[in-house]
């Protein structure tokens, strides 16, 4: 197995797979992959917290996302910083975050009520 320091590394995650390429890999040069591991990880039942915003920001958000003069993407832009990142499924809005315990790398994910629902943890 291929151990870097985290700060060298770019970790992508494809559904249940991880792999740690070096930064200096380009995305369309594969050859400088040859010889790392790609580590088959399954996603294990995550730690769920809910999100918890405070009502005027909250009431804010929503007189915005009801407003029909605003686009979809600056609607979007306002999600993501009022609460934190959107949706891992729908792009959403998200009320949940799930941590995954990964063997020592947490992955955090958000989740709106649907789609956390949906996804049967």
């Amino acid at each position: 197995m291929l151990c870097v320091p985290m700060n060298t590394v770019e970790t992508i995650t494809l559904h249940s797979l991880v792999r740690i390429i070096p930064q200096d890999v380009k995305h369309a040069d594969v050859s400088n992959l040859v010889g790392l591991e790609i580590v088959k990880m399954e996603k294990p039942k995550p730690k769920v917290t809910p999100i918890i915003i405070p009502d005027d920001k909250l009431q804010f958000l929503k007189k915005k996302l009801d407003d029909p003069d605003l686009s979809q993407s600056i609607k979007r832009e306002f999600v993501k910083e009022i609460m934190g990142g959107e949706c891992a499924m729908c792009q959403g809005m998200p009320t949940k975050i799930a941590s995954y315990d990964m063997d020592g790398i947490t992955l955090i994910e958000k989740y709106c009520d649907k789609c956390f629902e949906e996804s049967k943890f």
